[in-house]
């Protein structure tokens, strides 16, 4: 998920400019074009003043087309081992809420992995 790409299109929709959302958060519109341009990946909390900006959920940041995220199921053929079953019932434990978070943070860690490895 491009989060910089995915706020861009919920201010779109919402019919608000980068100074609509400046004053609003507070947040500079050059940082605000940085996240859009995938150029900066904001915190958690910039990410929570910005979905208050936009009037939405911290999770339809996460979410493709308005829906809300939900987990992917594993295929039944899938092996997995003790550590992503303790894994993924801790995952059951998280709230809603934070549910679209943890997985954009794996993402995200899954992406500089794939990039460190590779250099």
């Amino acid at each position: 998920m491009d989060i910089g790409k995915r706020l861009r299109e919920l201010r779109a929709l919402k019919g608000m400019s980068q100074g609509d959302i400046e004053h609003a958060t507070g947040l500079l519109r050059c940082y605000l074009s940085r996240v859009e341009n995938g150029h900066t990946v904001p915190s958690i909390p910039v990410l929570e003043r910005l979905a208050g900006a936009l009037k939405v959920g911290l999770p339809q940041l996460f979410a493709a087309g308005g829906e809300e995220p939900h987990a992917l199921e594993l295929q039944k053929e899938t092996s997995i081992g003790a550590q992503e079953r303790t894994l993924l019932g801790l995952f059951g434990k998280v709230s809603k809420e934070d549910k679209p978070l943890l997985i954009s943070l794996a993402r995200e860690m899954v992406k500089r992995a794939g990039h460190s490895t590779s250099n």
